[in-house]
């Protein structure tokens, strides 16, 4: 009966032993993607803004590169505002008062990157108005030549 028993276990042991293979395993396809933008609080384009926080929140884990020396705000902050990543979400703490009836625009440029393989989100800006209405913060018109006035095409 032993000898049943302990034959039983070499065989088993040894369809385990050579069934088994050892390697590296893939992982798949290089992630190519940058993070994508969900959703902001407040909501991207909002008005009547007064907090002092602001949170992105983003699709995947990221990092932020170089971003005191991309980061643009209009109207210009005296104070630069503080940065903080918690998981998937950049955490901006304001650190001084906003004008009234203003909109903001925030430029991250290319600073916000994926995680693991450095994809940046480009031209990333993030937009709020202290105030009722939005402004674009686009000018249109026309340019006419001083001589002739007559209207100068594709200007």
């Amino acid at each position: 009966m032993k000898f049943k028993h302990l034959f039983f276990l070499l065989i088993t042991s040894f369809l385990f032993y050579t069934c088994a293979q050892i390697g590296t395993l893939g992982g798949g396809d290089k992630d190519e993607d940058p993070p994508v933008f969900l959703k902001g609080i407040p909501e991207n384009k909002s008005t009547d803004f007064n907090e002092d926080k602001i949170i992105l929140q983003f699709d995947e884990f990221f990092v932020l590169k170089n971003l005191n020396n991309v980061f643009i705000s209009s109207p210009y902050m005296e104070e630069s505002p503080e940065f903080e990543i918690n998981r998937k979400k950049l955490v901006i703490k304001l650190k001084e008062d906003l004008l009234d009836s203003t909109t903001y625009h925030l430029w991250f440029g290319d600073a916000i990157e994926d995680f693991h393989e450095n994809n940046p989100l480009k031209n990333f800006k993030y937009v709020f108005s202290t105030g009722p209405i939005l402004d674009t913060m686009e000018v249109s018109g026309k340019v006419i030549n001083a001589k002739d006035l007559e209207v100068i095409p594709d200007m």
